[in-house]
């Protein structure tokens, strides 16, 4: 696996999140480099335990578009649009960067 894989979870309602971190748990503790990426969720505020976890095994973390219009009236889905856009091109200079070569490595 030299090209490593991504796994995008959408939708509305439960199971994401936790299908997720199950994934990233269980490929991190076959010693593979795992990258967290998340939107619409706001760690700080919230205490997302998943987050702390993360840090003490090692797993790299994102977090963007923390603010969604549904649950912040102040927000606007213009706004959450850029932020997806602008976290779009993190992801993919992450990937194409440093982080692709420690998977590529096996690091």
């Amino acid at each position: 696996m030299s090209k490593g894989l991504i796994h995008v979870y959408t939708g509305e309602g439960k199971g994401k999140t936790t299908a997720s971190i199950g994934l990233a748990v269980r490929a991190k503790s076959h010693g593979l480099k795992v990258l967290f990426v998340s939107f619409n969720k706001e760690p700080k505020r919230w205490g997302c335990g998943e987050y702390k976890i993360f840090k003490k095994i090692g797993i790299d973390t994102f977090c963007f578009a923390q603010k969604n219009p549904h649950f912040y009236k102040n927000s606007s889905l213009k706004e959450l649009k850029i932020e997806c856009h602008t976290a779009l091109e993190c992801i993919k200079k992450t990937i194409k960067g440093g982080f692709l070569a420690l998977l590529q490595r096996g690091q």
